[in-house]
């Protein structure tokens, strides 16, 4: 048993209510605030805003999934030993996982307006192994022609560079 434990088995035994209140010996001191968490809700809010709605995907993908993405595999992450072949590599964008979530989508609605934020990794060959921050998004409408969808993607980009202070 570790002291936590037993601390606690006392504590129920001898009762809770009965152990004298007292404030904490150090001073208790707020963490420092996470810059790149900050810049990730503010990403989530613009697009939540814009109606688009967040997905989470696997960070695995298969040899299909590259070549779907026109990629070769030798910048890609392969795992020793995958749980299944079609998670055999980390993934090396997030294209794959809104793709297949919009495809999915679409079977049952006519609009979808998704998106993730998440880490890809690559293999740069020079500087090893690297673990990148991403964010993307996906709109797709079987409903209307391609003029209309793209102004529609061009205001939701607009809005969200200027909701990022980007001019």
């Amino acid at each position: 048993a570790i002291e936590e434990d037993l601390i606690e088995e006392v504590g129920r035994v001898h009762g809770f209510r009965n152990i004298e209140e007292q404030h904490p010996l150090r001073e208790l001191v707020p963490p420092e605030e996470n810059d790149m968490l900050r810049l990730q809700e503010r990403m989530r809010d613009m697009f939540q805003g814009a109606g688009f709605r967040e997905i989470y995907s696997y960070s695995f993908m298969g040899a299909d999934d590259i070549a779907a993405m026109g990629d070769q595999k030798e910048e890609y992450i392969q795992l020793e030993n995958p749980s299944r072949p079609e998670f055999s590599y980390l993934r090396g964008s997030l294209g794959s996982g809104l793709l297949k979530a919009a495809s999915e989508n679409l079977k049952h609605e006519d609009a979808v307006h998704l998106f993730e934020v998440g880490n890809v990794f690559r293999n740069e060959h020079q500087a090893g192994y690297c673990e990148h921050g991403h964010i993307g998004g996906i709109m797709a409408d079987t409903a209307r022609s391609r003029d209309p969808l793209f102004f529609e993607l061009k205001g939701s980009l607009s809005l969200f560079f200027e909701h990022m202070g980007v001019d």
